[in-house]
């Protein structure tokens, strides 16, 4: 079996990139032919002796993971309930006119446009994650961080695993039980308890030296 000279992880069989680090396995395994010797140490994605409770009370690296995921959800959350309100407002004007401004339609009108947003945002939310992960592996909030998501076998990620993953973000309750679920779960470092059904995962791309001074390059 090859093993990712980028980050020392065992490559499934089919897999089309490192489970781990998400690096191509065309040119993992390329390498790694030629490798006779032992695989390096994998990464600690892959030790299940502990929960990631535990791991986040001593591991500097796990608390960056799950800080960088939060922030990026918030990102996230940000830009779709703003596009939401801003939709909404638009049909508003469109639809009411003059009349949005006076106090016996105006004052209704907001708390109905409070409730009406509330709803579309939470579609809006499961809809953006799941095709944003679907077809391109990450959202917005996610790619800032370099993160992606990935399914533990390495094969592609579809619709539904995409999908089961991001249905806990229907409602915040769901969404807090789902994390506080794997974190105690001797789960996989970064899988929320959706994740560990959907056998799926967010990892931290890991750039080569050469990757990291392109990207600078095109951000310069």
């Amino acid at each position: 079996m090859p093993y990712c000279i980028n980050c020392g992880a065992q490559i499934p069989a089919g897999a089309l990139y490192c489970p781990n680090c998400g690096r191509a396995v065309v040119e993992s395994a390329t390498s790694s032919q030629s490798s006779q010797s032992p695989a390096p140490t994998a990464s600690p994605v892959f030790d299940l002796s502990h929960s990631e409770l535990e791991n986040l009370a001593k591991d500097h690296s796990a608390q960056e993971h799950w800080i960088s995921r939060l922030i990026a959800f918030v990102i996230d959350w940000i830009i779709v309930i703003a596009a939401v309100f801003i939709l909404e407002f638009i049909v508003a004007v469109a639809i009411l006119g003059p009349r949005l401004a006076t106090a016996a339609v105006g004052v209704p009108a907001v708390f109905f446009g409070i409730s009406l947003a509330s709803v579309l945002g939470t579609l809006a939310l499961l809809f953006y994650f799941t095709f944003a992960e679907w077809l391109y592996g990450r959202s917005f909030g996610k790619d800032l961080f370099q993160l992606r998501v990935v399914v533990v076998d390495g094969s592609k990620l579809d619709f539904g695993k995409a999908l089961i993953r991001n249905i806990s973000k229907i409602f915040w309750v769901l969404l807090l039980l789902d994390v506080f679920c794997g974190l105690i779960v001797k789960s996989r470092r970064g899988q929320k308890y959706s994740d560990y059904v959907a056998n799926t995962n967010v990892i931290k791309l890991q750039l080569s030296p050469s990757e990291v001074v392109s990207s600078q390059g095109n951000k310069s």
